[in-house]
């Protein structure tokens, strides 16, 4: 991941899908009408699961995003018909979880494979229509059974905050934001300035919201709803 070029002010979009092809062991595929059974499908077909434990919920309820991660590799499918910048935020909070967390389950010796499993449901509201933090990814976690991981590795809530936190850090990195909005601070202000900005970066406007509040770099007026 150290060779791809991190976002500057001349070209501030993450390039997601170069990351991904850096990363060992990992895989990232959008799927039409996404479900936890479509995934586990897709996975059984390719030969990256030979058996599916019975502490994996199966089932066809539609998804967002589903995470399956194990300490040898990993797979991301996300829901092909949502919005774009809602499934660029969704592969990068399963990238933190991949990057951070799954590394963790190499540590846990167990005669059974170790794996972590997340999947979120689709969030039927449209991104520029979404404010507050919470409407960011944040699903149900599955991990194997057993004290010796539950010890390894944060609370659920915990990686949930971790992986968004890494997706905000990604997409918009610090260095990057503070310089644009030096330049568009005396055109654009308030909703506009995140806008403008949101729409620079390809992410959403709930994630810029939540970026630039974070950083303390979101004026008042901005985070008022009508």
């Amino acid at each position: 991941m150290t060779e791809v070029s991190p976002p500057t002010i001349e070209n501030c979009i993450t390039p997601l899908s170069e990351l991904i092809n850096r990363c060992n062991g990992l895989i990232c595929k959008e799927v039409s009408r996404l479900t936890s059974q479509a995934a586990i499908n897709y996975l059984l077909k390719q030969g990256g699961l030979m058996t599916v434990s019975d502490a994996v919920d199966v089932n066809r309820e539609p998804l967002a995003g589903y995470l399956y991660a194990t300490p040898n590799f990993g797979s991301i499918f996300v829901e092909q018909s949502d919005f774009v910048v809602r499934r660029r935020f969704t592969i990068a909070h399963e990238l933190g979880h991949f990057l951070i967390h799954r590394p963790l389950l190499a540590h846990i010796q167990n005669e059974d494979e170790q794996f972590f499993v997340e999947s979120f449901k689709i969030n039927e509201v449209a991104p520029e229509a979404i404010i507050e933090s919470e409407d960011l990814p944040f699903g149900q976690v599955t991990i194997n059974r057993s004290n010796s991981i539950y010890f390894a590795l944060p609370t659920f809530e915990e990686m949930e905050r971790e992986a968004n936190l890494f997706a905000a850090e990604l997409l918009i990195p610090k260095t990057v934001i503070k310089s644009l909005i030096k330049t568009y601070v005396p055109d654009f202000q308030d909703d506009d300035l995140v806008w403008r900005l949101a729409s620079d970066m390809f992410v959403s406007r709930a994630a810029m919201r939540l970026r630039l509040r974070n950083l303390n770099l979101l004026p008042p007026s901005t985070v008022q709803l009508n």
